[in-house]
């Protein structure tokens, strides 16, 4: 099956516009994308809110222009996001109703909202990025709370009580 990537021609297409160093807003949802080219990066540097909703990316693996704040990746079937693809802070990033498993590719990332419904996560994955994601305000479109933040960083502050017992003859 041949590869329907996010490339300049269907970019200067859907925006209209030779030009796409000037564009601050994209959606490019219900497309059949399978794949963000690595030319988005370098054609869109003021590309500040983007929407590729409802396609068919699978993988992150190319770096998204940095000046992007809120990123919706919603409805894909989105396994692995690269570190280093996606940008540094965001306003908000929706990952809702893809497949991913792990959250590895949010470490040093600054996200105040970040929705991650409907994913195979574990069960404790609000908790995790609570502790990792201190700045954060709301995941899943549920506020965090003060109570909720202090106990959750209260409870990682715990000792790990499993001891091993050694015997000595």
């Amino acid at each position: 099956m041949p590869s329907n990537e996010l490339t300049p021609l269907l970019l200067r297409h859907v925006t209209k516009s030779p030009d796409l160093t000037s564009i601050t807003h994209l959606t490019v949802s219900n497309r059949n994308i399978d794949r963000i080219g690595s030319a988005l990066h370098r054609l869109t540097k003021n590309l500040t809110s983007l929407n590729v909703s409802f396609n068919r990316i699978r993988t992150i693996d190319s770096a998204l222009p940095y000046s992007v704040f809120d990123l919706n990746l919603s409805n894909n079937r989105i396994e692995t996001i690269s570190t280093g693809s996606l940008p540094k802070v965001m306003g908000t990033l929706d990952l809702s109703n893809n497949q991913i498993k792990s959250l590895d590719f949010l470490e040093n990332k600054f996200v105040v909202n970040l929705n991650l419904r409907n994913n195979p996560l574990s069960s404790d994955y609000r908790s995790r990025i609570i502790r990792s994601m201190p700045h954060i305000w709301s995941i899943d479109d549920t506020y965090i709370t003060e109570e909720e933040r202090t106990r959750v960083l209260k409870n990682s502050e715990v000792p790990d009580t499993t001891t091993t017992t050694t015997t000595t003859s």
